[in-house]
């Protein structure tokens, strides 16, 4: 439903819940659907780390109001615990995780170099790990790129 004039919709359910096609929204908000198809998509593995990118940008339709941009890197899998075993793409996946602190000779949190995050991963890789967990704070940007 469009929201009327009046700021009232008609919608009867006050609160906060999740929206769905059709819901009502208050008056200045819009809800946007999209729906992507990726036939054959290329999974992301471990040994190929394949990444999609997605731009997006939404405009008003206007010349007074610039369009709205985002972009995204994205990795498509099937992850799941398959009789007790970790699974990847329908292959049975051994995990040899390690964990960071992010603590770095400079600083104690993020170094100020990106090169010696992404040099951590790195390290990490060639030591035969699969999985890193962050154990301060969230992995950076230059943690995340493939290795």
């Amino acid at each position: 439903m469009l929201p009327e004039a009046d700021g009232l919709s008609g919608c009867q359910r006050p609160g906060l819940r999740r929206l769905q096609p059709g819901d009502c929204l208050p008056t200045g908000a819009s809800l946007h659907i999209l729906r992507l198809s990726i036939p054959q998509p290329h999974l992301w593995q471990l040994e190929d780390p394949y990444l999609y990118r997605l731009d997006a940008e939404l405009s008003p339709g206007d010349a007074i109001h610039p369009p709205h941009r985002s972009s995204v890197r994205f990795g498509l899998r099937e992850f799941k615990v398959k009789d007790g075993f970790f699974h990847l793409n329908g292959r049975r996946l051994f995990l040899r995780s390690t964990h960071t602190g992010n603590h770095y000779p400079v600083s104690s949190a993020f170094s100020p170099d990106p090169d010696l995050m992404r040099q951590d991963m790195l390290y990490a890789k060639a030591a035969g790990f699969n999985m890193v967990r962050f154990i301060v704070g969230m992995a950076r940007p230059e943690q995340l790129e493939p290795v």
